[in-house]
């Protein structure tokens, strides 16, 4: 049978919405050759539906092989993307996964040479806030965060 990944993405994206998660895991694992739009997509479904750890096991599982830092090499499932990470942050952030959290957040750029985006500051601070970590969000807020449009059209 010939399969077409978009239409398979969109299935796992279907069957997650509509609440379905046991489906949407079956589709992905039918999938032979996932990419990272695949990965991201059973990441959403779990997160959408309260299922955090299940979430990061599946960015664990995208890591499999994977030599620290050597996205080079083939040794690796499928590199994250800033998509992915934002929802990881949001699966942390709603579970209460305060440590998981600020490690993901690092690991961001220092494993995996993603530049942070805004959202992932805002990430952080609904999971130190939800935490009631307010000392640790205020210090966060102390972070450089990159401009927004608003504080460039703001400079013009």
């Amino acid at each position: 049978m010939i399969q077409d990944l978009c239409l398979d993405n969109a299935l796992i994206n279907m069957y997650a919405k509509c609440g379905d998660v046991v489906t949407a895991r079956k589709v992905f694992d039918s999938i032979g050759n996932k990419d990272v739009t695949t990965w991201t997509s059973m990441i959403v479904g779990y997160a959408i539906h309260g299922q955090k750890r299940e979430a990061l096991q599946v960015l664990l599982d995208m890591n499999t092989k994977r030599e620290k830092g050597d996205w080079n090499s083939q040794s690796y499932a499928m590199k994250p993307n800033d998509v992915t990470f934002l929802w990881v942050l949001m699966a942390c952030s709603h579970a209460g996964l305060v440590e998981e959290g600020k490690s993901h957040f690092r690991s961001i750029s220092e494993d995996y040479g993603i530049e942070p985006i805004e959202a992932y500051f805002g990430c952080m601070m609904d999971l130190l806030c939800r935490s009631e970590n307010l000392r640790g969000a205020y210090d966060f807020m102390e972070m450089p965060v990159p401009p927004n449009a608003v504080e460039i059209h703001g400079r013009e």
